[in-house]
């Protein structure tokens, strides 16, 4: 019997668009819970509906808010 692995949850940048929407799209597809981040949360409405998808806003030139969201993921 073959052994499925366990997944996680990943945290993804610049998912409005792009590489970065195409990752979240393909880590769902395989079963991970992903944080989808993005500087305007409102372009995340493509991932409604989708299951294990947590949209959140970042701004990666912010220190603090990169730290604050990296820790709440890692919290969860």
């Amino acid at each position: 019997m073959r052994q499925r692995r366990r997944v996680g949850k990943i945290l993804i940048t610049g998912c409005s668009s792009g590489i970065g929407e195409a990752s979240v799209r393909e880590f769902q597809r395989h079963g991970w819970q992903v944080a989808a981040t993005m500087r305007n949360p409102e372009a995340g409405r493509a991932f409604s509906g989708l299951a294990g998808i947590e949209v959140l806003q970042l701004d990666v030139t912010k220190s603090e808010q990169v730290e604050r969201v990296v820790s709440n993921v890692e919290k969860e």
